[in-house]
């Protein structure tokens, strides 16, 4: 079955189950650094908002032997379980007055991103473009957000200035920044990953709370796991700058000295490494440090860790402590 047929194959299964007053579509929505991708949105009455569910992956394990009604089964899946997670209320959007405390921003590529950045008001910030987002709901499960366009710009008859100015002050605020070791990360995702596999497990085996694993035995885990991979071998310490829901962070180097508190902890100037559009990783300036090597090592993450989406760039940036600035490297620096 080729791709054209399986999405409108998927669109009709779904309206088959959903009934023919619903309305059931398939959205084409243009993703950070170009990415293309189709989604399924599916809007009962009384919603004003749906889940995007990405066809594109799918198609993928259909054509690598996944079952059609497999498929339909885990998107049906994921469909129920985010009905009614986020209410928008519109006002928020069409009015100015209600969406001036929900604006903030975010960071983006600015080479791979000519097309956006064509229908959306933006800054360039070294290799980077800062644009702009309304924050329009969010819980542990995530957060309800709509890019902020040049149409907004004009229904709201305000302008670039004015929206940097609200996301400066927003943003910190609403996205608080989140300052720690790459090693306490670590930890922490592995936590929240065990706790995934043991909740799992308990629906599966329909195991009791009782008979879950207690917190201090997932952190003797986490410890045991994190031991296997860190190196015994001295290295400097590493650090990650992100925001409290680790969402769309790397703009927290843009925070009201952020950079230098930072530097201030680690004890001087560092290399930035953009690690995806949800962190950077710090790294403390030291003599055995190259930046092309540095360079090399990002492009690879990138390459083979990273997902095409969440990609930030393949540069390094510097702070410097002196100047108080951040400058972007190359090969040439």
């Amino acid at each position: 079955m080729q791709y054209d047929h399986f999405i409108n194959y998927i669109r009709n299964s779904f309206q088959e189950l959903m009934g023919p007053d619903v309305p059931v579509r398939i959205q084409p929505v243009l993703k950070n650094n170009n990415v293309h991708l189709d989604a399924l949105t599916i809007l009962p009455e009384g919603q004003n908002v749906s889940p995007s569910i990405y066809l594109n992956d799918y198609y993928k394990q259909y054509q690598t032997g996944t079952a059609l009604n497999v498929i339909i089964r885990e998107i049906s899946d994921i469909y129920e379980g985010s009905r009614g997670m986020f209410h928008v209320n519109t006002e928020n959007i069409l009015n100015f007055s209600c969406a001036r405390s929900l604006v903030a921003y975010k960071l983006i590529n600015y080479d791979a991103n000519q097309e956006l950045l064509a229908t959306i008001p933006h800054i360039r910030f070294l290799d980077l473009a800062i644009i702009f987002y309304l924050l329009l709901d969010s819980d542990t499960f995530g957060d309800a957000t709509a890019i902020i366009t040049n149409e907004h710009l004009a229904l709201w008859e305000t302008n670039l200035d004015a929206l940097y100015e609200l996301a400066a002050h927003n943003t910190p605020i609403l996205l608080e920044i989140n300052f720690m070791s790459l090693e306490n990360l670590m930890r922490i995702l592995i936590i929240e990953d065990l706790k995934q596999e043991a909740v799992a497990y308990k629906e599966q085996e329909q195991i009791s709370d009782e008979g879950m694993l207690s917190e201090q035995t997932l952190e003797l885990m986490a410890e045991d796991i994190l031991t296997q991979y860190t190196s015994e071998e001295p290295h400097p310490e590493m650090f990650v700058l992100t925001n409290q829901s680790r969402c769309n962070g790397a703009a927290a180097i843009l925070y009201d000295n952020a950079l230098q508190q930072a530097a201030d902890h680690i004890g001087g100037s560092f290399y930035i490494l953009p690690s995806s559009i949800h962190e950077v990783i710090l790294l403390p300036d030291e003599e055995d440090f190259e930046p092309a090597n540095l360079i090399e090592m990002v492009k690879e993450i990138n390459s083979n860790d990273v997902a095409a989406t969440e990609r930030l760039s393949d540069t390094i940036y510097y702070y410097d402590t002196e100047s108080q600035q951040i400058i972007c490297l190359d090969f040439t620096s």
